[in-house]
């Protein structure tokens, strides 16, 4: 079952990364979808299986990403704390942490790199999705190899 809802979540992450490197937005429709149906499989786990309170918890990174979006007046995009939201719905507290985190590492990396070739000025605005789904594809990957 997991590898299912792993799968939708990467197919999730794979279209609005191209939207958000297309457009500079999250399309709130397929999100809002997404989060629904991720939750609906959340429950149904939560009666067959149990669900932990840090599996709960895991909504907690993108709600932080929310928060920083409206303290830093839009330079963060409410988007990101949606997508990071929609994440938690499969991944734990700390896997989701662990992603943000990842994908804030490689946004920042990629930015240095960009900004040290003068191939964009500071004030560009990068797509943060796409860095989201590299990171949570590579943990994907990790997790079926090993």
């Amino acid at each position: 079952m997991k590898i299912y809802i792993y799968s939708i979540l990467f197919l999730y992450l794979l279209a609005m990364s191209i939207y958000d490197m297309k457009r500079k937005e999250i399309h709130i429709g397929a999100t809002l979808l997404t989060g629904i149906v991720l939750a609906a499989i959340r429950v149904i786990q939560f009666f067959h299986e149990g669900v932990s309170m840090e599996m709960v918890l895991g909504v907690v990174p993108g709600l932080l990403v929310l928060i920083l979006s409206y303290a830093t007046h839009g330079k963060i995009g409410m988007g990101d704390g949606f997508v990071m939201m929609v994440c938690g719905m499969v991944l734990s507290l700390s896997d989701n942490l662990f992603l943000l985190f990842f994908a804030l590492v490689m946004s920042a990396a990629t930015g240095a790199v960009l900004m040290v070739f003068r191939r964009v000025k500071r004030s560009y605005t990068m797509p943060f999705v796409p860095f989201i789904c590299v990171s949570f594809g590579a943990a994907f990957l990790w997790e079926i190899l090993v």
